[in-house]
Formats: C-alpha cells, structure tokens, sequence
C-alpha cells in the first residue's frame, strides 16, 4: 500500500506526488497535466497536456490554488483508494 499527502483546499481534493499539488477528480475521464509523464504507485502514465482546451495553467485559475494538473478516470481506476481527509491521507493500493 502506499501513502500519499491528501489535501483539502478551496472545495477541492489534491494529492502531492513529488512536491506537486495534483486535483483528484473521479468524475474526470482523462488525466492532464504541465508534464508529459507521471508514476503513480510505480506505474507509468502518460498524460495529455490538456483536456478540451483546459490546461494546468488554466485550471490552477480556477481553483485559485497551483496544480500541475488533474488526475482523473484513466490513472485512478487502476487502484483501490481509501481516502481519509481527517488524517490527510490518501492510500491505494495495486
């Protein structure tokens, strides 16, 4: 299992991978991002660099908090998820 930072800020749910704020959207179907790759619980994924338009840049604008992008659908469903905001915890597993 691993266990990454959870963060609740301005109505939205982020998780940091590598010292970067990342929304957490299940109801998204595709992940983008300011990065062409991420690895998430040892998995590599490639991302968009934007999605109908939306970028990172665009979407930390909107949510008023930086990001580097959004993890949707597509990364998340590989995992189990057991979040708990009351401890900032955010743990999947395999």
């Amino acid at each position: 299992m691993t266990t990454l930072p959870l963060i609740f800020r301005d109505g939205h749910l982020f998780v940091e991978l590598d010292r970067n704020l990342w929304i957490l959207d299940t109801g998204a179907p595709t992940s983008f991002g300011a990065v062409s790759n991420i690895i998430f619980a040892r998995q590599e994924f490639r991302l968009a660099a934007s999605f109908f338009g939306l970028t990172s840049a665009a979407l930390s604008r909107l949510v008023g908090v930086t990001c580097v992008g959004l993890l949707g659908a597509d990364v998340l469903r590989h995992f189990d998820h057991i979040l708990t905001p009351l401890a900032d915890s955010h743990y999947f597993r395999e």
